[in-house]
């Protein structure tokens, strides 16, 4: 009773059902952060992606606002065709809410909002983008930037959500919720940044990502190449895309020795106290179906023994 916004998440996998759901919501203001592909099964073509998150415009109230990622210039140009009030916020020129100075360590981060610092204790960039988003909404709440960088102090990460674990001399980042293109790409920057950093060993737990439709080879050779680049030195990969993953990465240069297939889960588990070092820097990520939390569960006891 106390409670004066109600924040919703609207999920889809196939057409029709943002604009169902937003037509129950009736939202003042909409949000869209990212068009990329995910769930490709159910919409075929990224285009239709666009089409169907954008449809959350069909349930605004009259004078509501729909919020973009300006860093999209395909995205922003449709929505401008969509009749309502749009509002865009990235990094660049001519976005409405501007953010500059992004930097990520891997663990935490910072950008630059109306000049002042926002330290952010969330990994990954895209978290830096998600603290732009929240405030192009918060700012036309009128809530002050000041308030608004206390408050952001005080977040966490959600489980399994790229979250951060440091057990004895292993770091650990359990994103084994879910796993597509993008969020894939996020997590291994942070992989990425934080072995750089420390000069420890990047370990990737690679699980399959779902619902890619006839794009799943394609992505998953990419994921496998992105791997390579990112200076993972143990690739570990599981599913039905592991061999496109590791195909992937042996073509982007990690070498055919540090690649290791398993066919499931279970099997993975049996397996991975052979691959894993003390001081390593486990990212394990993977689709829903993959059920990756057991291999976070080896690990950590691994790391406790």
């Amino acid at each position: 009773p106390d409670s004066e916004i109600l924040l919703l998440e609207l999920g889809t996998n196939h057409p029709g059902e943002i604009e169902l759901l937003a037509r129950i919501a009736k939202p003042d203001a909409a949000c869209i952060t990212l068009i990329g592909p995910a769930h490709l099964e159910g919409f075929g073509r990224i285009e239709n992606i666009l089409v169907e998150k954008t449809s959350i415009a069909k349930g605004l109230n009259a004078d509501g606002t729909l919020y973009v990622n300006g860093d999209q210039p395909e995205l922003t140009e449709y929505a401008k065709t969509l009749g309502c009030r749009v509002k865009t916020f990235g990094t660049t020129a001519g976005c409405d809410i501007i953010g500059t100075d992004l930097a990520s360590d891997g663990l935490t981060g910072r950008l630059t909002i109306e000049g002042r610092t926002v330290g952010v204790p969330l990994p990954g960039r895209a978290n830096l983008m998600n603290v732009l988003t929240v405030w192009s909404i918060c700012r036309d709440l009128k809530v002050a930037l000041s308030d608004f960088i206390e408050a952001i102090q005080t977040v966490s990460p959600i489980p399994m959500r790229l979250a951060a674990e440091t057990i004895g001399r292993m770091t650990l980042l359990n994103d084994c919720y879910n796993a597509n293109p993008a969020s894939m790409s996020n997590a291994l920057e942070a992989l990425s940044r934080l072995s750089g950093q420390t000069g420890r060993r990047a370990v990737f737990v690679a699980g399959s990502m779902g619902e890619l439709g006839s794009l799943a080879a394609q992505l998953h050779h990419q994921l496998g190449h992105q791997a390579a680049h990112a200076g993972v030195a143990c690739l570990l990969a599981c599913g039905p895309f592991a061999p496109q993953i590791i195909a992937g990465a042996t073509e982007g240069g990690l070498d055919a020795d540090a690649c290791k297939f398993f066919a499931d889960t279970a099997e993975l588990c049996d397996k991975l106290h052979c691959f894993v070092r003390p001081a390593d820097i486990i990212l394990v990520k993977g689709s829903r179906a993959a059920g990756l939390e057991a291999a976070v569960d080896v690990i950590r006891r691994m790391a406790m023994d």
